[in-house]
């Protein structure tokens, strides 16, 4: 049996709203990684982002004030996946040209860094990234592999009902 889900993450506004409307031209998204295969609706109309992974928040900078007290200014780096489509229709929706971009990122690790009792962290991130342009007629596929030094392993698939 094959299991379908929708991929966790965000879709632009206007491709999640084209997206969910019946009728509507879109095209399907697969994303196939060691850990699963997972498919999402995009708009053949609009830009679309697909991520899924986590965000995690770190100490970007720190002052310490007269009384001693620190100031922490916090950020945040994304470890996971996101696939990134921009569609163009052609001859009548018949057919679509697609950029897509796919990144996976991987935080290897989080270094401390300590001065005059702050702390700043450092992310240690490693990614790779792949991009192909697929020009798909309708009822027709194309896939693009992404195998990265992080050890990323990721197959994008893009079908034009």
């Amino acid at each position: 049996m094959k299991k379908t889900l929708l991929f966790a993450g965000l879709l632009s506004g206007s491709a999640a709203v084209m997206a969910a409307n019946v009728g509507t031209p879109s095209m399907t998204l697969s994303i196939e990684t060691p850990s699963g295969k997972q498919e999402a609706l995009v708009s053949t109309l609009a830009p679309s982002v697909t991520s899924n992974g986590r965000t995690i928040s770190y100490a970007r900078s720190c002052k310490v004030d007269g009384s001693g007290k620190p100031s922490i200014e916090r950020a945040t780096v994304f470890e996971g996946t996101t696939v990134t489509v921009h569609p163009k229709q052609i001859n009548d929706g018949t057919r679509v040209i697609a950029n897509v971009v796919a990144v996976n990122t991987r935080l290897r690790k989080m270094d401390k860094v300590e001065q005059g009792g702050c702390y700043i962290e450092l992310p240690d991130v490693d990614s790779a990234s792949a991009e192909s342009h697929f020009n798909l007629a309708s009822g027709k596929s194309e896939s693009m592999s992404l195998s990265g030094s992080n050890g990323a392993s990721l197959k994008v698939t893009v079908q034009l009902p």
